[in-house]
């Protein structure tokens, strides 16, 4: 994108104000946190401004943010998702076990296989999807 305009920025800023509350609002349902959704949301308009001249005018760049918008919710689902596979095709041993602390302290370490690691990212794809 060359050198963006005074009429970029306020075709942005109308995109950002017709957009925002209900493209937040559509991650929210969609992702496993309000960060998540925030996150979401920014990468969206990142791509909006990256793109400003490939948006359709009119009710088409609403519909083209919803589409990028589910595009970046998907991508980040698959990566957990594979995250997930990657961890559970681990063998056991493969694992850290607890190990003893450097310090004396009332809570030891605790390995991801003790903290329940593998159900919560079980739990995190299975509920995105």
């Amino acid at each position: 994108m060359s050198k963006p305009t005074r009429t970029d920025k306020e075709r942005f800023e109308a995109l950002y104000r017709g957009t925002y509350s209900d493209l937040l609002a559509y991650l929210v349902r969609r992702t496993e946190s309000s960060e998540d959704a925030a996150d979401a949301l920014a990468e969206a308009y990142l791509v909006a401004w990256e793109k400003l001249d490939a948006i359709p005018a009119g009710d088409g760049a609403r519909l083209w943010m919803f589409g990028v918008a589910r595009n970046l919710q998907l991508k980040t689902t698959e990566s957990a998702e594979s995250a997930t596979r990657s961890w559970n095709a681990l063998p056991v041993s493969s694992v850290p076990q607890s190990r003893p602390c450097a310090r004396r302290s009332a809570t030891p370490y605790k390995s991801p296989s003790t903290l329940g690691w593998r159900r919560f990212l079980t739990r995190t794809a299975r509920s995105s999807r």
